[in-house]
């Protein structure tokens, strides 16, 4: 048994994702299944983004949008918010997105942005990492100092003066090789959509989403 299945939505999306995600799955497909269940695609978009996965995520939006669902859970528009500006690498209205998202949802969906924001900090730093020259602060997007380091060291970087990120010498790969090994991130993803991300990133005013 799941450790979630006895509360629905789930308290929170780190534990037994891939279950997560098949049981909504199951649910869109028999109806019967999740009668009593609220906001099934909701935790399924959620889910998909917090694992990463914007091309699934994509395909659930279509199939939604299809059936007007936009007219009814506007909480799943707030979402798909979030998956566009992640496949769009648009960095002000990703952390718009999360931060309303975390600001007016019910409990416990409002948690699922802190926690789609800190897997989403963890693949910018495996994409980021090998280019010494790119500041990685801004698009981490912490509201102060102190959360961007504390996050920072618990992940084996360190922030450097001039807003730049990089390893420390005993985290060398430990980091992008349980990401690459456990699909949080895809190892081909280009630097060059992290730098698009970062010019997206210039002016912008850090959330208040922390770890």
């Amino acid at each position: 048994m799941s450790s979630w299945s006895a509360s629905w939505p789930p308290p929170t999306l780190m534990l037994d994702t891939a279950s997560i995600i098949n049981e909504c799955e199951l649910m869109e497909l028999s109806p019967g299944r999740g009668q009593d269940r609220q906001f099934v695609t909701v935790v399924e978009m959620a889910a998909l983004l917090y694992q990463g996965d914007t091309t699934n995520a994509r395909h659930l939006w279509r199939r939604c949008a299809g059936d007007g669902v936009t007219m009814t859970q506007p909480l799943l528009e707030d979402w798909w918010k979030v998956g566009r500006a992640m496949i769009e690498w648009n960095a002000q209205d990703l952390w718009t997105a999360l931060k309303h998202i975390s600001a007016s949802h019910p409990t416990p969906i409002q948690q699922y942005a802190t926690e789609v924001a800190t897997s989403f900090r963890k693949r910018l730093f495996t994409m980021g990492y090998p280019v010494t020259s790119l500041p990685m602060a801004p698009l981490l997007n912490f509201a102060s100092p102190t959360e961007l380091n504390d996050f920072c060291q618990q992940y084996g970087y360190i922030v450097m003066e001039n807003g730049m990120v990089r390893k420390t010498k005993d985290q060398d790969d430990a980091l992008s090789s349980h990401l690459m090994t456990s699909g949080v991130v895809d190892p081909q993803a280009s630097i060059v959509q992290v730098v698009t991300f970062l010019e997206s990133s210039i002016a912008y005013q850090p959330s208040s989403l922390g770890t």
